[in-house]
């Protein structure tokens, strides 16, 4: 006894020895896979074996296939250590008596470390395999070592494992395989080749019967479930890989590398359908040299990515299918003017009603123009967001600041203007920056949130990133109002007569060279973002956000009512006050009124005057202020005023307007008040030109009781022009420049700019 003690000892130690200097701990190379969040695939990889090796747990496979294999390979799995004796002597026995090996005694651990250190049949292999059996006995559990075989048990070609086995062949999920499917699977992986599954069905179902009377002679299952079993047809082929949103794949495996199997916020039964959408619509794209489009879907409340579509075409190679358009830095055209107005409105500066001037401005050496080269004189701020003017776009950042404008767009995360914030100007707002499809969906999003941003969540279990305030509830409230409007020329035109509209709030946008095409939209539930161009950067003559990209807003809408019809919108209620109906401006006294809204202790309370008494003298051809007023011979009447730039601008284009009265010319402090406004160049800006190729234009807006204005620069007189009239001034130096100009009537204004000349 002592000597079998000492022999069991020292084969002990021996073992550990050698385990210590031959050790076997398998490395889990298993194919990364991607689940929608109700746990369909969405893609797989290759393992870089380049083998199908889906990673599968014990709990994820179907009972009735574990059972059939385990009857099948190693009945005594679970109470050996490895090896199985008995099952040594039985297959000697077996072999000897019969002349031939009839029988193997391969546990299922030792066919799994044969399939990790494949090796020739040889004696010496087959002991090493025994102790490599027992290395993985001693180093890992018995469900750990079930799970390792069953994902690497070979069905043909570079497929390894039932997961991958049921999923490229059968089309489903392991855990749903009928009990013919299960003991199919259980007998192919002996001979892969022989029952080559979709070319060798009918080799694989003579053998089925045979497993079944296997396992109804030991009562493995029961006779009713067998024979069932029995006249079902195995009748499978290989099936193509799922292949869903495979640019947002390619992102979540390339960040997600110690995970084999990946849960994605994704849900399939909107992706699959808005994929294919994308991909026939921009088919009809082509003929107008259209070649690519990009979509992607959140969540408003939960911040989920549910739907992600990098390109129309993934494996359109002349293309650039695999360029990710979700990903991609374009230019975003008109669509960042909704942070201008949203700021305005925080600032107090507008309401949705406010008129904005649409006039040709010159900011310092930028002088924007609207899309359609036209101006309307005076415009809503809600007509202006809708109408995605330009010069109002620009006006009004040019009255907040550039910096508060690009620290908001960080805010939302718009990763390339926080690299080049120093160089954002008022052009940014236009387009003249850089963003991404998934930052302006974000942005958007943030505005249906009420103002409220956090970054997208693209897994499922994902904890809720972190939630920052951005705008004013109220001032998101009225852009989203504004951006419902239907009376808009970005309304696609093949859409015009329709009844099946989705109930929702966009804005479009165009970057300069048409292209880039993009339209966000988003209900209570949902913010869409759609972009539509070619990733060559080339330019196409129709492409613009309301005739491309926007039809394709609306089909995803409807896509999305049908599947989750709780989308639609529920309106905060927004403070509303009596406004005046040609300014905008709080009614004042004698204004005709319409609603509008505003936010309480921010919009200005400033009462508008547009329409005020005067006093005019009994033949009413002139006016009298409080100064020059005579004590009799006068008589009161209301009067309209409009903007200095406006009448300008009125007089530039022949239209009609209620003039003023002039002024008495008598009078002496009219005359000093009224001083002309210098409306180019814009005082403080900096102008640098090639020297003899800049000419600075000089106009300014005087009283109409003037005639004629005379300009200087640095007191030296350049030249003179009549009231409606520009002259134009040529630097031939780098100077800080005065610029004066004089009315007839004596008054004067005076500003200085920075002129450097190269």
């Amino acid at each position: 006894m002592k000597k079998v003690i000492i022999i069991v000892i020292a084969a002990l130690a021996l073992f550990f020895l050698l385990d210590l200097a031959f050790p076997f701990r398998p490395t889990k190379d298993y194919s990364t896979t991607l689940y929608d969040a109700n746990g369909y695939v969405l893609a797989t990889f290759l393992n870089t074996g380049d083998k199908w090796r889906l990673q599968a747990e014990l709990d994820d496979l179907s009972e009735d296939f574990i059972r059939a294999i385990l009857e099948k390979e190693d009945d005594a799995f679970y109470y050996h250590f490895g090896f199985n004796p008995f099952a040594v002597l039985r297959a000697a026995y077996q072999n000897v008596t019969s002349g031939e090996i009839v029988s193997g005694a391969s546990t299922i651990t030792m066919q799994l470390a044969r399939l990790l250190e494949p090796k020739d049949r040889t004696f010496l292999n087959k002991i090493i395999e025994v102790f490599r059996a027992v290395q993985l006995e001693v180093h890992y559990s018995k469900e750990e070592i079930l799970t390792m075989y069953l994902n690497r048990i070979p069905f043909g070609g570079n497929v390894e494992g039932v997961k991958s086995a049921s999923l490229f062949f059968l089309g489903k999920s392991p855990k749903d395989l009928s009990l013919a499917e299960s003991v199919c699977l259980s007998f192919i992986p002996n001979n892969p080749n022989k029952f080559k599954i979709g070319r060798n069905n009918s080799a694989i179902n003579e053998e089925k019967k045979f497993w079944l009377d296997y396992h109804l002679e030991n009562g493995t299952f029961s006779a009713s479930r067998i024979k069932t079993a029995q006249n079902e047809e195995f009748n499978s082929i290989r099936r193509e890989r799922p292949k869903y949103a495979l640019h947002f794949c390619v992102n979540i495996k390339n960040v997600s590398s110690d995970s084999y199997n990946l849960s994605t916020s994704l849900h399939l039964n909107m992706q699959a359908p808005i994929e294919k959408l994308c991909h026939t619509y921009t088919k009809g794209l082509n003929y107008r040299d259209i070649y690519n489009s990009a979509a992607v879907v959140m969540n408003n409340k939960t911040g989920e990515v549910v739907a992600y579509v990098g390109s129309n075409d993934f494996f359109d190679y002349e293309h650039a299918g695999q360029v990710d358009g979700v990903k991609a830095i374009r230019s975003p055209g008109s669509a960042l003017k909704s942070v201008v107005y949203m700021m305005a409105m925080e600032e107090g500066l507008i309401t949705p009603k406010t008129k904005i001037l649409d006039i040709p401005m010159d900011f310092g050496l930028y002088s924007p123009e609207n899309f359609d080269r036209n101006f309307s004189g005076w415009v809503s701020a809600e007509d202006a967001l809708a109408r995605s003017l330009n010069v109002p776009a620009v006006y009004l950042l040019n009255h907040l600041s550039k910096n508060d404008f690009a620290s908001k767009l960080i805010q939302m995360n718009f990763e390339k203007v926080g690299e080049n914030k120093k160089e954002i100007g008022l052009s940014a707002v236009l387009g003249a920056c850089g963003v991404t499809l998934e930052e302006l969906c974000g942005m958007y999003r943030c505005i249906a949130n009420k103002g409220i941003y956090s970054k997208p969540k693209y897994l499922k279990d994902s904890t809720q990133l972190k939630r920052d305030t951005v705008f004013n509830p109220l001032a998101t409230q009225m852009v989203a109002k504004m951006l419902t409007q239907l009376e808009r020329p970005d309304y696609p035109l093949s859409y015009q007569y329709s009844n099946d509209l989705p109930e929702i709030a966009w804005k479009t946008g165009t970057s300069y060279g048409r292209k880039d095409a993009w339209s966000i939209g988003f209900t209570k539930k949902y913010t869409v973002a759609v972009w539509a161009g070619n990733f060559d950067n080339k330019g196409a003559a129709t492409l613009t956000g309301a005739s491309v990209a926007t039809p394709l807003l609306f089909d995803i809408f409807r896509i999305l009512e049908k599947i989750d019809p709780s989308g639609k919108f529920e309106w905060t209620e927004i403070p509303e006050r009596d406004v005046c109906s040609v300014t905008g401006q709080k009614a004042g006294k004698y204004c005709s009124k319409m609603t509008d809204g505003y936010i309480p202790f921010v919009s200005s309370n400033e009462e508008c005057t547009h329409i005020s008494d005067i006093f005019v003298s009994k033949d009413g051809k002139y006016e009298y202020c409080l100064d020059c007023l005579p004590e009799s011979g006068y008589k009161t009447m209301q009067a309209e005023s409009y903007p200095p730039e406006l009448i300008d601008f009125y007089k530039s284009q022949n239209i009609k307007y209620k003039e003023r009265l002039p002024h008495n010319p008598k009078c002496t402090r009219y005359s000093k008040e009224n001083n002309p406004s210098i409306t180019s160049p814009i005082a403080s800006q900096e102008y640098i030109a090639e020297k003899g190729q800049f000419k600075l234009e000089l106009s300014a807006v005087i009283a109409q009781d003037a005639k004629e204005m005379t300009w200087f620069v640095d007191n030296l007189k350049v030249g003179s022009c009549k009231s409606d009239e520009k002259i134009f001034y040529t630097p031939e130096t780098s100077s800080t420049k005065k610029i004066t100009c004089t009315d007839n009537l004596g008054r004067s204004a005076s500003i200085w700019v920075k002129v450097t000349v190269y």
